[in-house]
């Protein structure tokens, strides 16, 4: 792959956006290398991305992250595909559509250990969790699996593991599965 790993969201504080500098210079410590990390998505706030900015010249990664920005979606399969893993450093999730399209492109997930990451997502062959808000864990349990060579076995399994994803998480089932929770509110009296 092209990327050591690549970062899709939008550009805030609530999708880790702010801590993605730290974790690429620890990520540098951690394999002993230089790595280079796509960064895709738009910002919403300005100021953010200042903040961003600014903490890329602090931790002197400027070098390492490829600011790809807004990507067609095409554009954006064909990053994350030519990346190691996607790197999901969010403190605030539901259902993870980038997760699900990271896994079923065979693309391995290294996140924080959020609640709904881990419900949904953390019995999942090819999802590593780390300790939410520390870089340096998320930087380290990547140079792990990078050594350990989990990450490639995490591709294989993901790729063997997709069509199962694609039969399971559809938009027929969240729309039936909605429409059954609303039933039962219904049914039991909550309006």
């Amino acid at each position: 792959p092209r990327y050591d790993g690549v970062y899709v969201g939008r550009f805030h504080p609530h999708k880790g956006f702010l801590d993605l500098p730290a974790i690429v210079a620890h990520m540098k410590t951690s394999t002993r290398r230089e790595v280079t990390v796509a960064v895709c998505g738009s910002p919403q706030f300005p100021r953010h991305l200042e903040i961003f900015r600014d903490r890329v010249r602090e931790f002197g990664v400027e070098e390492n992250l490829a600011m790809l920005g807004w990507r067609t979606q095409e554009e954006l399969y064909d990053t994350i595909r030519d990346s190691k893993a996607l790197l999901y450093p969010s403190y605030v999730d539901a259902f993870s559509i980038t997760v699900l399209e990271s896994l079923c492109l065979g693309v391995p997930v290294v996140a924080y250990d959020i609640d709904a990451l881990r419900m949904i997502w953390g019995g999942r062959h090819g999802v590593f969790l780390s300790p939410v808000g520390r870089p340096e864990a998320f930087a380290n349990l990547y140079a792990t699996l990078e050594a350990d060579s989990r990450l490639d076995a995490a591709r294989d399994q993901a790729r063997s593991h997709s069509p199962e994803l694609l039969r399971e998480y559809t938009w027929v089932r969240a729309v039936r599965d909605e429409r059954e929770f609303y039933d039962r509110a219904l049914s039991s009296g909550l309006r």
